[in-house]
């Protein structure tokens, strides 16, 4: 069952207090992907929140032209960014 945007915005805005409003209306929107349709919301907006800052808040597409580097090393990368965004969402 897909998630509701009323139980998505509800949670971002009780975890992730400091996330701006467009970026949580681009999580919300790429939530409704059936690739999150069978996983629990809080799983679902974790692993949408982190691809959705490392494509548009970091330098991975960037990194992902470079032909000396792969996927996972251009993930590996960025991955402390990721993590430092999302943590200044949840302050």
């Amino acid at each position: 069952m897909p998630h509701t945007q009323k139980s998505i915005s509800k949670h971002l805005s009780r975890y992730y207090p400091n996330c701006p409003e467009e970026d949580a209306k681009i999580i919300s929107d790429g939530l409704q992907s059936e690739q999150y349709r069978d996983i629990d919301l809080k799983t679902a907006i974790a692993m949408c929140m982190r691809v959705y800052v490392r494509k548009n808040k970091t330098d991975y597409e960037n990194l992902m032209q470079v032909d000396a580097l792969t996927r996972n090393e251009a993930i590996l990368i960025v991955r402390e960014e990721v993590a430092d965004i999302i943590q200044t969402w949840r302050k």
